[in-house]
């Protein structure tokens, strides 16, 4: 008889659980806001587009009205051509900055070299390809108080020699 009351029991608890958990619901979607909104509607935010059509790319419009071109100024100065140079020869592509020669491995050397038109600077090792020639030397020749780098690199049967200028050992 006892387990009877107990299931009677649960069985109301249940229905006062559901009960309360409808009440707290429709209680919560039927509430309203104490104090309504007063401030601006967003359609009165709204900026006026000057009545053009839609702009097909407003990051492009906004960066031309935040950065407007620079002034063109008048020279009256002519700049020279840049001279001309063998297309062919790495020398008048490139210079040489520096070569850092491991002597215990030849591989693991490497160079770094720059456009002589004054672009970006690339790093290279032995095996790699500069403009379709393949490095397969880098070294630093020491010739009393002077020292000068050299990479070789090899096309075919063509061989293209950078060098260093002379610069005092320390």
């Amino acid at each position: 008889m006892g387990s009877r009351y107990a299931r009677v029991a649960l069985v109301l608890l249940n229905l006062a659980l559901l009960s309360a958990i409808v009440f707290l619901v429709q209680h919560a979607v039927r509430r309203r806001p104490a104090t309504a909104y007063t401030g601006p509607l967003p359609r009165d935010l709204a900026v006026e587009a000057g009545g053009r059509a839609a702009v097909a790319d407003p990051s492009r419009e906004i960066g031309e009205a935040l950065d407007p071109p620079p002034p063109v100024t008048e020279t009256s100065e002519v700049t020279p051509p840049p001279p001309v140079v063998d297309p062919a020869a790495l020398a008048g592509r490139y210079r040489l900055l520096l070569v850092s020669e491991d002597r215990q491995d030849p591989e693991r050397s490497t160079a770094i070299v720059a456009s002589s038109s004054g672009g970006q600077q690339r790093t290279v090792m032995i095996g790699d390809d500069l403009d379709g020639y393949e490095v397969v030397a880098l070294e630093v020749q020491v010739d009393g108080n002077e020292r000068r780098a050299l990479l070789v690199a090899r096309r075919g049967d063509q061989r293209q020699e950078l060098r260093t200028e002379r610069s005092p050992r320390p």
